[in-house]
């Protein structure tokens, strides 16, 4: 499961600061949820421009930690939306998710390691 980021571009995102990691991964925790929903919804809408706002965001949050899977899948999210082509986006949405289920409990682990 720990292929799914990558720690030491998350320790060097944030200079080497391991607790800076572990508050970060908490607080993505708390955003990714917020973050699915409003692309399921813009998707649901037909909203280009807010699923490509909503991708972008997720997207560099996911960046920080380097989660590959889900980067890619929120950046082809990005770029459909970009282009005002969303006819894949519910398939890329599902593919997003999974990337993030597999993500949070390497997340916890390390969001878990701020409070010792």
């Amino acid at each position: 499961m720990e292929n799914v980021l990558d720690r030491t571009t998350a320790l060097a995102q944030m200079d080497g600061d391991a607790h800076l990691v572990a508050e970060v991964a908490g607080l993505l925790l708390q955003d990714c949820p917020k973050q699915l929903s409003a692309i399921r919804a813009a998707v649901a809408n037909d909203d280009s421009k807010l699923v490509e706002r909503a991708a972008h965001k997720l997207k560099g949050s996911l960046g920080i930690f380097g989660a590959k899977e889900g980067f890619e899948a929120a950046l082809c999210l990005e770029t459909m939306a970009g282009g005002g082509d969303l006819t894949r986006a519910e398939e890329t949405v599902g593919l997003l998710e999974e990337a993030i289920q597999r993500l949070t409990p390497v997340l916890e682990g390390i969001a878990g390691q701020a409070v010792r």
